[in-house]
């Protein structure tokens, strides 16, 4: 069975005032996967989710320790259920950054 084509979009999106969501993208592609990873050397939670996310609520992405070594989240969607412009980000620290890969199927 051959597998269906898919296109993906890769990003970094900073958090520069710890308790002020950031919007990760305004596309509007839909989404099938969605991959979030701290980047770069924060020391706080991050969290992701819709418009009513904040620096205590969401999805929480943890920063990589010794005793947590895997520290992504990954959301599987069913084709046409969430588009791009749906995620966004807050965090507990002033500039952490979240990297981000969405997958679409085309």
């Amino acid at each position: 069975m051959a597998n269906p084509s898919t296109r993906s979009y890769v990003g970094v999106t900073t958090v520069t005032t710890a308790g002020t969501r950031v919007q990760i993208s305004t596309g509007k592609r839909r989404v099938v996967r969605a991959y979030f990873r701290t980047a770069g050397g924060i020391t706080g939670r991050m969290y992701v989710g819709g418009a009513d996310v904040s620096a205590t609520a969401g999805l929480p992405v943890y920063p990589p320790t010794a005793a947590l070594v895997e520290t992504s989240l990954v959301l599987d969607f069913l084709p046409g259920t969430e588009s791009e412009d749906f995620f966004w980000a807050d965090a507990a620290t002033n500039g952490d950054r979240l990297a981000w890969w969405f997958v679409f199927k085309e």
